[in-house]
């Protein structure tokens, strides 16, 4: 069997932004390598079953229709290597439906754009079996931020799958150097401000409720949106936010906030910004028996400012 059973619980992704549809990019391992957690890397099709009566015993025949590749993996918001130049996740933000905005050592920032959605050539390496996605497309699925733990992004990408079968392959050796080392949310490094207050939080959690899926006509087949970026999510903070900050008037007054959470270490600060933020009447709550808050959010946005946008900032 040409597939090394030791590596099999090792999965490795390479991606890259594809300048012409329907024409595939070269990956290269030393420069396109993508450090992922929690990989999961498949092809998919959807049975279409004919609909015969019903024999007496067994189930009805089908096809195999809309063969796709699909990767759903976790990223680490932080680990900007240069600061100003592109993020090592840049390449996946924008195969999300981000704009990449560059200002050297000063800042690279990551911003929902409503059109011009770039594609991507992926491979995906798991179990001894090689994964491949042409004129892919993707989602943030949700964003993960709280206190001892890592600031986290999982990541829905669906791609083209290739017309002929993919052999069994060996994980390539991905050069991920430019990454930096773990480096965990402390107390101390996380900031959440909510129209200008800034609040004792214990964690934020956001699900995008956005979703790709494949398109398919007479003549074209490509990856589009089929739900968009509608955010919506939960803060915990601690009770003693109380003493100068009340959500439940800002919930009843129907007011918009602006909503930003802030991770620093290492040489960089990490920002996600999320614009028009109605709140909903909070939770009570609790954090390893002291009381806290939970916090409905939901994001409306604006015309005029991006809903959703990261930040990797000196």
């Amino acid at each position: 069997m040409a597939t090394d059973i030791k590596k099999t619980d090792l999965r490795g992704l390479m991606m890259k932004i594809q300048a012409v549809a329907g024409t595939p990019e070269a990956l290269v391992v030393g420069t396109d390598g993508i450090l992922v957690m929690d990989g999961q890397f498949m092809f998919e099709t959807d049975p279409l079953e004919r609909k015969i009566d019903k024999p007496g015993h067994g189930a009805r025949p089908f096809v195999n229709v809309k063969r796709r590749s699909r990767f759903q993996f976790g990223i680490e918001l932080r680990g900007n290597a240069v600061v100003g130049a592109a993020a090592p996740i840049g390449t996946v933000l924008r195969a999300c439906g981000f704009s990449q905005a560059l200002v050297v050592s000063t800042s690279a920032i990551y911003s929902l754009v409503t059109s011009g959605h770039e594609i991507v050539t992926l491979e995906g390496y798991s179990h001894g079996q090689k994964v491949t996605g042409n004129d892919a497309r993707g989602v943030l699925s949700s964003i993960e931020l709280s206190i001892r733990n890592f600031a986290m992004a999982k990541v829905d990408v669906l791609g083209l799958a290739p017309a002929t079968p993919v052999a069994d392959a060996a994980l390539p050796a991905i050069v991920t150097t430019n990454f930096q080392a773990p480096r965990a949310i402390e107390t101390a490094t996380f900031e959440v401000d909510i129209g200008g207050f800034k609040l004792n939080a214990i964690s934020l959690n956001i699900d995008t409720n956005a979703a790709v899926e494949i398109y398919e006509g007479s003549e074209q087949t490509f990856v589009f949106y089929k739900e968009f970026y509608r955010p919506t999510g939960t803060l915990r903070v601690f009770k003693d936010t109380r003493a100068s900050w009340h959500p439940e008037n800002i919930s009843l007054a129907n007011t918009l906030s602006d909503v930003y959470a802030t991770i620093s270490g290492g040489g960089e600060t990490v920002r996600l910004d999320l614009d028009s933020v109605q709140i909903g009447i909070p939770k009570l709550s609790d954090e390893g028996g002291v009381a806290a808050w939970d916090i409905p959010l939901s994001v409306v946005g604006s015309t005029a400012t991006d809903a959703l946008k990261l930040s990797f900032l000196v």
